[in-house]
């Protein structure tokens, strides 16, 4: 692990939750499939943009959001309001029930 990485699996989860929220309108509350992986990932010293590239973007593509256009916060608002449309309420909420 390196020195710039978190020591802890809370520290690290809040790492990657604002690295998704910089990069969609997503939070890490909105992929709780990913829990057991993730403290799977921070056990085997896994980076938290390591992970992030090789974990986290594909369940954002599988959710609609192109690879390229995941700095893009227009193309993030699109396909929020798509995926809400679909039936897919809350995302984007942080703890509190509102966007961040």
């Amino acid at each position: 692990m390196k020195a710039s990485e978190p020591k802890t699996l809370a520290q690290w989860r809040g790492q990657l939750d604002q690295l998704i929220r910089q990069k969609t309108p997503l939070g890490l509350r909105d992929f709780p499939q990913l829990d057991a992986d993730i403290e799977e990932a921070f056990t085997e010293g896994v980076a938290v943009a390591e992970y992030f590239d090789d974990t986290v973007r594909c369940e954002l593509e599988d959710l609609g959001f192109p690879y390229q256009d995941l700095d893009d916060h227009e193309v993030q608002e699109r396909i929020l309001a798509e995926l809400e449309a679909q039936g897919y309420a809350g995302l984007g909420e942080d703890a509190s029930g509102g966007r961040p």
